[in-house]
């Protein structure tokens, strides 16, 4: 799964976010997390500047004491792609991977 914008790339392997359901990275020097749903078998990247907790509970998502649904977290979310790594790497090859 990978997320990109002007300031960097990051990527996320998605048989690792699926196990973990929620993971951090950075986007250039930006704190990002990332967060699995499954109900559609895909991640979203948010921006993460403040480092707030992000935690999953049984299939939503906890930030500052409330719970969202995977795709509706209250932090600044970035576009992310599930791309097959030889392509994305053609484009992006300085991405920041995490696994």
């Amino acid at each position: 799964m990978g997320a990109r914008a002007s300031d960097g790339a990051v990527a996320f392997l998605k048989d690792a976010i699926r196990e973990n359901h929620v993971m951090t990275g950075e986007l250039g020097e930006t704190p990002v997390t990332a967060v699995y749903d499954d109900r559609y078998d895909t991640a979203y990247v948010y921006r993460n500047p403040d480092e707030q907790t992000v935690s999953d509970v049984d299939g939503a998502v906890a930030v500052g004491g409330s719970t969202y649904a995977p795709d509706s977290l209250p932090l600044p979310r970035i576009h992310t792609f599930d791309a097959m790594w030889f392509a994305w790497v053609g484009y992006y090859p300085e991405t920041n991977v995490y696994d």
